[in-house]
């Protein structure tokens, strides 16, 4: 089973990306990698844009379980646990406008789980 990085650099000055000393050898788009959570703040995930000949695409991504808000208010994949969707600053109005931008199957199904979330909200106050 493959391990947990250790530790990734983000260099922004050189242009880098190192994860646990080994700089990645493949070109990565311009807007560089994208680190979802704060360092020190549990386990963090880093989207990273790479740029291949060919990409092989095997069976449909897994659309996430229901949504739920995390101890600090934020919605998340995973009742709560799992990828951060929106900040507790966050509007219903806001997700929406991500989903209607967005064209990609799965983050249309995470919008679309954070708005059921906004829409339990509203009707438990009403």
């Amino acid at each position: 089973m493959p391990e947990l990085a250790r530790h990734i650099v983000i260099d922004h000055e050189r242009e880098k990306l190192l994860i646990d000393g080994t700089e990645l050898p493949w070109i990565i788009s311009e807007d560089g990698p994208i680190p979802s959570v704060e360092p020190g703040d549990g386990v963090a995930r880093v989207t990273v844009t790479l740029f291949a000949d060919k990409v092989e695409v095997v069976g449909t991504p897994k659309l996430p379980a229901p949504a739920g808000r995390d101890d600090r208010g934020d919605i998340r994949t995973f009742e709560g646990q799992g990828a951060l969707i929106a900040r507790k600053r966050d509007t219903r109005a806001d997700v929406q406008a991500w989903r209607d931008m967005s064209t990609k199957p799965r983050f249309i199904a995470m919008y679309d789980a954070a708005l059921a979330v906004f829409d339990a909200e509203e009707a438990n106050r009403g």
